[in-house]
């Protein structure tokens, strides 16, 4: 009685973007050439934006060049604008919330950042990848079938800034960047093509078995 059906995303803005600043530095306030992290999802307990921004200072404290950016909204937002002030992160991170342009946000990140305690399949990992940004997840939901490798993404334990943070600086020390071949491959299995083809499929099998 059940039939289940991956998510499938429009991609294509995704996978067509170019990986350049296009202003985004400028606009956060940020010099041009600074490495930019960042988290794109709902301010709320389960995304786990925290560990974020705890590994964020982390990060500082190693890399005090990089720079932060968070996407989203929610009703956590004024308490985490309190935690970055506390933890002295200044005019390092900014909360930007809610976004139109996310292919050009993409294009701009040298890092992408899942802090999620709990996911399903995340659509910001997906269009991440789709868009050539190198990912940092939380080991939970669908995330390891989206992270299969080091070409993608490092996972690590969720719960832990500390992890995120050790990941994220490998990441970008070593300038990781997610090959073509990856970002034209994740369209077949998460695209939009391949969702109307499943919705198709089972819809004309339900047709065939009740004309029967």
């Amino acid at each position: 009685r059940l039939h289940v059906i991956p998510p499938g995303l429009d991609l294509e803005p995704f996978v067509a973007t170019r990986r350049s600043d296009d202003g985004v530095r400028a606009e956060l306030g940020f010099r041009p050439d600074v490495p930019l992290v960042g988290l794109s999802g709902r301010l709320v307990p389960i995304k786990g934006v925290h560990y974020f921004i705890e590994a964020a200072q982390q990060i500082s404290s190693r890399l005090p060049h990089v720079r932060f950016v968070v996407v989203g909204d929610g009703e956590l937002r004024p308490e985490l604008e309190k935690l970055a002030t506390t933890l002295g992160l200044g005019d390092r991170l900014r909360f930007v919330g809610f976004r139109h342009d996310m292919p050009r946000l993409y294009g701009a990140l040298d890092l992408l950042v899942l802090s999620s305690v709990n996911e399903g399949l995340p659509w910001a990992v997906i269009e991440a990848i789709a868009s050539g940004c190198y990912v940092v997840a939380t080991r939970v939901g669908g995330v390891p079938l989206l992270v299969q490798s080091e070409a993608t993404g490092l996972v690590v334990s969720p719960g832990d800034s500390q992890a995120l943070a050790k990941a994220a600086v490998v990441a970008l020390e070593e300038g990781r960047r997610i090959p073509e071949r990856e970002r034209a491959r994740i369209p077949g299995p998460f695209g939009i093509d391949r969702l109307h083809a499943d919705l198709d499929r089972l819809y004309r099998s339900l047709l065939i078995k009740n004309a029967g």
